[in-house]
């Protein structure tokens, strides 16, 4: 018995390793990126002028600019990096999601058909041991790539805020000043940005976003 609860358990073990290590290097790299996006961010936001000192900031706040285009581009290179040489992996646990979200489905369906009539007492325990011994592993298996898929997905949408909170306010920098170059900054640095700009996707096919959420949580049950 020993031997097969030590078995069990580094079974256990591997495949949660298994588990987290096939998309834990890609999962920092989005992190990562997301961060530098963060950085681009807040780089515009220290830009944004108190009323006493917009005039002594108009130099300033125009050269920040175009240095963050450049920063843009990069990332978004980056992004595009990211997504070729990843795009088939993240494809792989998007599916192993959608598979998840069934399995769950089907684990909570799951009756344990009763004794039967020429089954011995101990016949009708060891079936209960063995049945109790797959849930456990089921709900194990489960509960790791549904924890997996929350964090990448967290991640994902983590880095696409970052875009998005460049876009408002590259925006509210263009509502504050008048002068001709900050407003052709603005312009270019809201050209450089698209809806691929910080978008991570699944080999091409769908971006991880909350469409791609509500797909996932929704689709077992439209089918």
């Amino acid at each position: 018995m020993l031997d097969v609860i030590l078995f069990t358990r580094s079974y256990y073990i591997i495949a949660i390793n298994t588990e987290i290590a096939s998309q834990l290097y890609y999962v920092l790299l989005i992190f990562a990126l997301a961060t530098l996006f963060g950085a681009v961010s807040r780089n515009i936001e220290s830009v944004i002028p108190e009323e006493d000192s917009k005039s002594l900031r108009t130099g300033e706040t125009s050269q920040v600019l175009l240095k963050q285009v450049k920063s843009v581009r990069a990332l978004q290179n980056l992004t595009h990096d990211l997504n070729d040489t990843f795009g088939l992996l993240i494809l792989l646990n998007c599916i192993r999601d959608i598979i998840c979200v069934i399995g769950v489905i089907a684990s909570l369906l799951e009756v344990i058909g009763p004794r039967g009539a020429n089954e011995t007492d101990v016949a009708y325990a060891e079936r209960l041991e063995g049945t109790a011994r797959q849930a456990s592993w089921d709900y194990t298996t489960i509960s790791i790539s549904l924890s997996n898929a929350a964090l990448r997905i967290g991640v994902c949408l983590h880095c696409a805020s970052q875009v998005k909170k460049i876009v408002r306010l590259v925006q509210a920098v263009r509502a504050e000043y008048r002068e001709l170059d900050i407003q052709a900054s603005c312009a270019l640095m809201l050209s450089e940005i698209d809806s691929s700009t910080g978008a991570i996707s699944a080999a091409g096919i769908r971006t991880i976003d909350l469409e791609y959420l509500a797909y996932v949580r929704l689709k077992p049950f439209c089918t």
